[in-house]
């Protein structure tokens, strides 16, 4: 069938599968890695326009993720940035529009998260395994959640999914706590043991 849509993105992002997955259009900003750096408490990698979070390099539990770091603009937050840290707190700016695979695997005292209002895609396994996150309000603006993306998060009870997902993998939300959900009715597909 013909394309409805189209995704911009970075070559092997989320968004490239989405595309692929949704038969959408998927239009490539490259995959052209043109430095880094760290601040001290977040390390960055640089493409031609913009920075995404490469890892987690500080000791404080509360985490706040600016808008921009040596005039990049920061798009997203990279796979394993945060996976095993103990960060308890994260608030992503509004620049946010993707958080890959394992982002925060494993941060097992994460409960509280901001979501950046821009906010598109959230990768497999991003928070897997965050056992103290007891909450989720997802931005109307997110269009995919990945497999897994909050499988085992045993504390999660409150969830609210946005009015714009069109894509939740398999065990999304597998080992929750959550007692229902509003499944919105731009849902296309929803695959086994989501819930």
């Amino acid at each position: 069938s013909e394309p409805n849509g189209s995704v911009t993105g970075y070559d092997g992002s989320t968004a490239e599968k989405l595309a692929d997955k949704l038969s959408l259009t998927f239009s490539s900003m490259g995959e052209k890695l043109t430095g880094s750096y760290s601040d001290g408490t977040l390390s960055y990698y640089f493409y031609d326009d913009c920075a995404y979070v490469a890892g987690y390099v500080g000791t404080s539990s509360i985490v706040r993720i600016p808008e921009t770091v040596e005039g990049y603009t920061v798009k997203g937050i990279g796979g394993n940035s945060f996976a095993n840290s103990r960060v308890s707190e994260v608030k992503m700016p509004d620049t946010i529009t993707e958080i890959r695979e394992k982002a925060f695997y494993f941060c097992s005292s994460l409960s509280s998260v901001y979501f950046s209002k821009n906010l598109e895609f959230i990768g497999n396994e991003a928070f897997d395994y965050c056992m103290s996150l007891s909450e989720a309000f997802l931005p109307d603006s997110v269009v995919s959640i990945g497999e897994s993306a909050f499988n085992e998060c045993q504390s999660l009870k409150e969830l609210y999914l946005g009015s714009n997902v069109s894509y939740i993998g398999a065990s999304a939300f597998k080992d929750c706590s959550i007692t229902s959900v509003e499944l919105p009715s731009s849902l296309s597909e929803i695959l086994p043991y989501t819930f």
